[in-house]
């Protein structure tokens, strides 16, 4: 199985805290960017929650490098969580981004 989710209970704290890193960095990376070429604020920062998740070829990545002795077993199944999650989460954060700006009105 790919996913182990006796693994992602023992390690929960380092997997959550991946996740929140992961998404919160790409989105901020992504709105930055984008900001910096000349789009809004809101459109910026949405479309950053967009981009948020790391994606699928992630999986393959993972799984080359678990495969060519780059990455440990460990590191191997950490990735495969966050990715997971991550894929997961990433409706729910674009809707909490969408609320957010609607909220703040941020221009």
């Amino acid at each position: 199985m790919l996913i182990d989710i006796g693994f992602i209970v023992h390690h929960w704290m380092q997997i959550g805290l991946l996740v929140v890193a992961v998404i919160a960095t790409n989105t901020f990376i992504n709105a930055g960017v984008l900001r910096a070429l000349k789009v809004p604020w809101s459109q910026s920062i949405y479309s950053g929650a967009l981009l948020s998740q790391i994606g699928e070829f992630s999986f393959v990545l993972a799984s080359v490098g678990y495969q060519g002795q780059i990455i440990t077993e460990i590191a191997y199944q950490i990735t495969v969580a966050v990715v997971a999650i991550s894929l997961l989460l990433s409706n729910s954060w674009i809707v909490l981004m969408k609320k957010v700006l609607a909220h703040q009105r941020i221009s």
